[in-house]
């Protein structure tokens, strides 16, 4: 019999690939990373994302705020408990606002808290 391989995108593997899902992250899908690269290609507009130490310059007008703090969780180790704020506004409704060239997108903690 010959050996296979199996797929970790089917399997799940290791290392947090696609098909990878931690705990209590089930209902939480990421937006696939090459709609958001085919989605950035479309918009083309540098956007300043900024949370504690990390302040990255990328590619993301047209997304919105759930959608790019969902893709960068794990870069920037940011939760969605977070408040987001745009060139200085607090933004309540996260999922409805696209964010546009040129504009900086800031996560941050409320005062007091912890982590």
């Amino acid at each position: 019999m010959a050996n296979k391989k199996k797929d970790p995108q089917q399997t799940g593997g290791s290392g947090g690939g696609p098909g990878f899902e931690a705990e209590g992250d089930a209902k939480a899908e990421r937006p696939d990373a090459m709609k958001m690269v085919k989605k950035s290609e479309e918009t083309l507009g540098k956007v300043n994302v900024v949370y504690g130490a990390h302040d990255l310059d990328m590619d993301l007008a047209g997304f919105s705020i759930d959608e790019i703090q969902l893709a960068l969780r794990d870069v920037l180790n940011v939760d969605s408990g977070v408040e987001a704020y745009v060139d200085g506004t607090k933004i309540e409704n996260k999922g409805d606002f696209k964010l546009k060239k040129g504009q900086r997108l800031e996560f941050m903690k409320e005062a007091g808290q912890k982590g």
